[in-house]
């Protein structure tokens, strides 16, 4: 594999996993019944 594609795979799975990382967020949130906007 090439370093450009690489440096392409590894920044599209940070990507997805930033993603997925809020959308769980937000899913533990909204189960609690708490907005992640009125915290703090």
């Amino acid at each position: 594999m090439s370093v450009e594609n690489r440096a392409k795979v590894v920044s599209l799975a940070h990507r997805v996993g930033a993603v997925l990382l809020t959308v769980l967020m937000n899913m533990n949130a909204s189960a609690a019944g708490v907005r992640p906007h009125t915290v703090g």
